[in-house]
């Protein structure tokens, strides 16, 4: 993993898990931009990260 796509991972979690930041168009776009960054596809990043988020 380069630096890169390392940076790009923790802006993916932190723009997945923000209960703060809306679901609109501009939010979506911006993961999918970054999912891309690391070849990966938005639903993708979503599932795993949500299998190993701990579910209350």
């Amino acid at each position: 993993m380069t630096k890169e796509q390392a940076i790009a991972a923790i802006e993916l979690v932190e723009l997945l898990y923000d209960p703060t930041r809306s679901d609109d168009a501009d939010t979506r776009a911006v993961v999918a931009a970054t999912a891309a960054r690391l070849g990966i596809r938005p639903i993708d990043a979503a599932i795993t990260l949500s299998e190993r988020h701990p579910h209350p």
